[in-house]
């Protein structure tokens, strides 16, 4: 067995789904936001998405990043040493927009892109359409 952790990121620009396969097999389980504060919070951040507004009543930001978001999280789980590699998952121009906003020593932990949005489908599909990337 393995001791490679590596979390699969299904994205489609608003939406994040995280899964983890820490063996040799190509098992992925969810990283659970009830188990993992970082994400429950960005999850929040994602779902009452509202502008921010300054302390005077004016607008900081009109709209939410939420591909830089996604980014800043996946750079602090790494900071955490949760994981060792990445997988993508996402529509193609997500995949572009999250590869250029990531910091240099994260993009080099991707192990593999597929071009797809996998965020509503099935753990069962999600393997299947994963496999070989995860075994690479």
């Amino acid at each position: 067995m393995s001791n490679v952790t590596t979390w699969a990121v299904l994205c489609d620009g608003r939406y994040i789904k995280v899964m983890i396969n820490k063996s040799d097999d190509k098992k992925l389980s969810v990283l659970d936001a009830d188990k993992n504060e970082d994400l429950a919070a960005l999850c929040y951040k994602m779902v009452n998405s509202k502008p921010e507004f300054s302390l005077k009543g004016s607008v900081k930001a009109k709209s939410i990043d939420f591909i830089e978001l996604q980014a800043g999280f996946l750079a602090e789980q790494y900071e955490k040493e949760l994981f060792d590699r990445l997988v993508i998952a996402a529509p193609v121009d997500v995949i572009k927009t999250l590869r250029a906003v990531l910091p240099e020593n994260i993009n080099k932990l991707v192990a593999g892109e597929l071009p797809e949005d996998l965020t509503t489908k099935s753990s069962d599909i999600i393997e299947d359409k994963l496999a070989d990337i995860i075994a690479a």
